[in-house]
Parts: structure tokens; sequence; C-alpha cells
């Protein structure tokens, strides 16, 4: 088992849990240290250290033979950089250990803490689930703690802190070097909540104080549209339904109910795909349904700080609250981001990833070639839809967007009929045209593909670069209302490793960063959101960022095969932008209460967007 493969490789296993509060009960606010407690496994020896006793230097002399074991280790990383301690080379986060064992398709149970892991081992425990939400609500509150507290939260902490020692008796042996390289991203994971977004003070006041405002307009706009909100501000399914069937459009049902499908992901699809009122609706939709209040914590230095939970995904991607986390919000609501004076944000993107890993994992050449020649989407578009030879994303966006939209379910086995509905062709000929074109072009990455759910059925697992497995969890559990198991879908095995690689490179790119000093406010899927000073440092810190952005891509998928990074530069006195979200704020300026903020025409200033190549970006640094 697991504690017996570190006893073997390490001198010391030192296990560490910490408890802090946010003052104000504001997440936005860096947390103030409580207490932390420790236990050594080899010697059994052990300690606690109180607040006043935390001022002291560090008690941890870590060496290359310690091993540091922690649940999220995010949390006890951020106490030790407020604490000003060095943290430790070697990392073993369990939090991570444990969701792999639980990474299954179907998806069974997606709670991964401590508690559940405790739970799902049988594991009994001297604190009850209510004694420990107890505790919790008291570290939260924040100091002053009576002499009785205190002795409680020491006893809570320490009790966390050898959970873990019965826990590593029941799980496996992992990869060290895998699940070292995971405590190694939760060094940058700790430093990017720390740091949060930055916004503009004033807007955030200004919507937080008028929201109910901004509510009431957006949900009258869907209404226009078609009435599907009631009275009392409930979106209606059933008129969602009406609306759908009267206007012809195509939407997958959930196999629950069969309404239609109503996850973020599939709504944002639709609307890139259908775009008009759809758009409009999934817009005002995804900005009313997880914000029922206006309140992102957004600390009293004007940073917005959230957990990213890392890991939550199937593919290993985090996934931060899309109430909390300004980057998951409505597009138009992401235009609250400013740089403080004397910085700019830099919003760091891979281009075109999926098909440069898709064209590695299946080792075709064709695709990997058509990614270094150019724009791929673009060309296929330009194929496809028969466009000038001089065509690009700025002349024609829509048309690129459906033939991406196309290319990524091509990757993950959609067929002929779903790919026309995508590209908005209900007489299913673009997508017969573009599969045709695609499968003859790319014949190893199709092979591949069909291989990969065989393969899957084969060894009970799919895997991606760097060793994160999505497990077969057989027939799944049994719906009694629908009658059915919730059996694997093959869209979902075939879209795994492709996006998991992504995640791979992602957590390298921000290891990376994190190491070379450059500060990363956020991770957004496939980017990263930086902030540098704008002082004679700031050209060679931006493209150095972007230097070790495709050295990361190379580390994961091998050298020669770096992805290309775009950039958009955002310096103080420009807001962030988002196209898709421009047209929302100007109509949103239209609320007496909201009319006298300056986004929507965001007073004329934009981001500079910057497309280095990877050869010129090289040759800075090589």
């Amino acid at each position: 088992m697991l504690r017996e493969q570190l006893l073997r490789h390490f001198d010391r296993i030192i296990l560490c849990d910490t408890e802090f509060f946010h003052p104000g009960k504001n997440e936005g606010n860096i947390q103030v240290p409580i207490c932390v407690c420790v236990y050594e496994v080899r010697t059994k020896a052990s300690f606690s250290l109180w607040c006043e006793n935390l001022r002291m230097k560090s008690p941890f002399p870590f060496s290359e033979r310690d091993v540091f074991i922690c649940y999220n280790a995010g949390a006890e990383f951020a106490t030790f950089n407020v604490l000003g301690w060095p943290l430790p080379l070697c990392t073993l986060d369990l939090l991570p250990v444990f969701r792999q064992q639980i990474c299954l398709i179907p998806r069974e149970d997606d709670r991964y803490g401590l508690a559940a892991a405790l739970e799902y081992y049988g594991i009994s425990t001297p604190l009850s689930k209510e004694y420990k939400s107890t505790m919790r609500d008291l570290c939260l509150r924040g100091f002053p703690f009576s002499n009785s507290e205190r002795a409680r939260i020491l006893a809570y902490c320490m009790t966390d802190t050898t959970e873990m020692l019965t826990l590593m008796e029941h799980l496996p042996e992992v990869d060290l070097n895998q699940y070292l390289s995971y405590g190694r991203y939760m060094r940058a994971v700790a430093h990017m909540e720390q740091t949060g977004l930055p916004v503009c003070t004033r807007t955030h006041t200004t919507l937080r104080d008028n929201w109910g405002d901004v509510k009431g307009f957006l949900q009258r706009q869907v209404n226009a549209i078609y009435p599907l909100y009631d009275e009392d501000g409930t979106f209606k399914k059933w008129r969602f339904e009406e609306f759908l069937r009267g206007r012809g459009y195509y939407w997958e049902r959930t196999t629950k109910d069969g309404s239609p499908k109503l996850d973020t992901e599939y709504f944002k699809d639709r609307a890139l795909v259908i775009g008009g009122d759809i758009a409009r609706i999934y817009e005002r939709w995804k900005t009313l349904q997880p914000l029922k209040t206006f309140a992102p914590p957004v600390g009293e230095d004007g940073f917005c700080r959230t957990g990213i939970l890392p890991f939550a995904s199937q593919t290993s991607r985090n996934q931060p609250s899309s109430s909390a986390f300004v980057m998951a919000m409505a597009s138009w609501l992401r235009s609250l981001l400013m740089a403080p004076p004397g910085y700019a944000l830099v919003y760091a993107d891979y281009s075109q990833q999926e098909f440069l890993i898709s064209a590695i994992l299946s080792g075709d050449e064709q695709m990997r070639a058509d990614y270094y020649s150019g724009d791929v989407y673009m060309t296929l578009a330009q194929q496809l839809f028969n466009l000038p030879s001089d065509a690009t994303k700025k002349t024609h966006p829509e048309e690129r967007e459906k033939v991406k939209v196309m290319t990524l379910g091509t990757q993950y086995c959609m067929g002929a009929e779903g790919l026309s509905i995508r590209a908005g062709d209900p007489v299913n000929i673009i997508g017969s045209r573009f599969l045709d074109e695609f499968e003859r072009r790319y014949r190893v990455f199709d092979a591949w593909k069909d291989a990969a759910v065989l393969d899957f059925a084969d060894k009970g697992y799919a895997e991606t670069a760097l060793g994160w497995r999505l497990y077969n969890g057989g027939m799944g559990s049994f719906d009694p209302e629908t009658q059915r198991h919730n059996k694997p879908n093959v869209r979902s095995i075939t879209n795994f490793p492709v996006q998991g690689t992504g995640a791979d490179i992602l957590r390298v790119a921000c290891a990376m960063l994190y190491e070379a000093g450059i500060t990363i406010c956020a991770p957004v899927h496939d980017a990263v959101m930086l902030l540098l000073p704008t002082d004679d440092t700031f050209s060679y810190r931006l493209h150095y960022a972007l230097y070790l952005m495709m050295k990361a891509a190379e580390a994961v998928l091998g050298g020669g095969n770096a992805l290309k990074v775009e950039a958009a530069i955002y310096p103080h006195g420009t807001y962030y932008t988002d196209p898709r979200g421009e047209s929302i704020w100007r109509e949103v300026k239209q609320i007496p209460s909201i009319a006298g903020l300056p986004q929507g025409h965001m007073q004329g200033k934009t981001g500079t967007e910057i497309k280095p190549s990877i050869a010129a970006v090289k040759q800075l640094f090589e």
C-alpha cells in the first residue's frame, strides 16, 4: 500500500494539516493562519503550533529525502506562503491519489474530499460529520478564541492529520514521479489562489448593489424572445422545449425525463453553432442560473480570490465555481477585470491545442503538418465553404467557428448527422462532406480513434500522456426511472485522452511559470491569466512566459511538438474584454443604476493581441 511504498523511498514522511480563516469571512481576503499540526510516520513524533508560535522560523528543514503529505496541498502551501516558510521539495497530495481511484465512467460519485475518502474505504473517525462541521465554522469565525476553543481546534486539526495516516494504509501504491509532479503543481495552485484576479471595484460594487435590476432586465430580454422565465425568475424547461420545437432546433435530451439538456457545456456548444436567439438566450441564462445574487469574493485589495478546485473533473482539469470565479461566469461579466496601476493583464492561450494533441497521440503526421502550416480551422473552412484564399478569422468568424466545432466533434466520434446539426445544416450535407474529407485526410487519426474504444474495453482504462486515467466502471448504476444502466459513452472515451493531456500540459505550464517567478492570476481551461509589470522588463517577461508555455507542451508531447501560444494584453485603464459579451454590456448600460459604468464602449480602449511564431519565441531564449 501507499504507506509502505513511501517508507521504502523516503527517510521522513511528514503529514501536515492547517487551519485558517479569511478576515471578514470573505474568501477574497488572504487567509490568516490559526494553527499547524504535524505527524512524522517513521518516528511517530508530532507537534502543534498555535498562532503566536507560527511567527517563528519554519520548523521544516526539508530535504529531497523527505516527502510532505497533505490533502489538498493548496491550503497548506497557502499557509506556508503567508508565514514565509519555504515549501517542501517533494509533496504527495492525497487528493489526486483518491480522486484517481474514483475516476470512473460512467461517473458514480464526484465527492472527493477527505471525509469522502474515509467513507469510501470504510474508515471510522472519532469525530462525527456534525462535529467537524461545527469546528470548521468555529475556525472560519476567526480570532479571538477561548482556551477551550483553542484546545478543541488543535485536537480537530491533529485528528485530520492522523486520519491521513490511516487513509494511506488503504490507498494503493502510485507512480511517484507522476504524483510528485501533481504536488509540484499544487505549489502553483496556492500561488494562483492567493494572487486572484484584479477587478474594477467600482464596477463590482455597482453590479452587486443593483443586481436585482440586472436580473430583471436580462429576464425581460429573454422573455421578449420567448416567455421562458416566470415572474419569480424561474426558468421553465417545458417552455424552452416548446420554443425549440417551434423553431425546429435539434437538441439532445436527458435520459432521466427526456427534457432538453441544460448543462452549461452543451448549451454553450449549441449557442455557438445555432447562434441567433439561442446565443442571446444562452448568454443571459449563463448569467442568471448560477448568480441569484452577485457576490464574487473580492478582497479589500480589489482582487477576487476563490478555490480553483484542481483535479475536479474526470479529465483532471480544474473546476472552479461559476458563481465565484470570474472567468467561469458569463462572458460579459469578465469585463470586471482590470489590472492595477503599473501592471497589465495578459491572457495567454494555447492555439488549436486539441488538434495537435490528437495528432501526437495518434501519430498522424498529416495532422501534425497541418497544425504547423497555419490556422487549421480556417484552412478547412476555406475548403468546405469555398471561401477566398485570403479569408481570416476576422473576415469569416462564423464559418471558422462552425468548422472548429465540427473538427472537435469529429475527433470525438460524432457522426455526419451530428456534425451537420452543429453546422446549422439540418439536411445533412455539410456534415457528410466534412466527415468524408476529414477521414480521408487524417486516416491514421481515424484508425486510432476507432482503436481507442476497443483499447479501453481491453485494458479497462483510457490514459493521458502523463498517466491520468479514466477507468471503466462497467455497466454503471441502474437508473430505475429509465430502466437502463448508465453505460460508458463512446465520445467520452475518445475525448478523454485529448482533454486530459491538455490538462497535463497546463499543469506543467503553471508549475514552470510559478517557478520562474511569473505572477499567475488564474488558469482558464487551456490558458492562463498573467499579471506583469508594465516596466522595461514587460516584453521580456511576456515572451519568456510564452516560451515556457511552449516548452511545457514539449515536455508532455515530446521535443519538437511545441504548441502555438497567443496572448492578449490589457494594461491598467483597459478592461478585459470578451467579444461575446460586449453587446450585453451595451444593453445592460441602459439600466439607470448601471448607466454610469464605462464598460460596453470600453472608453475606446481594447486589448492588444500578439501571435508570435514558435520559432521567433524560441530564438529569443535558445
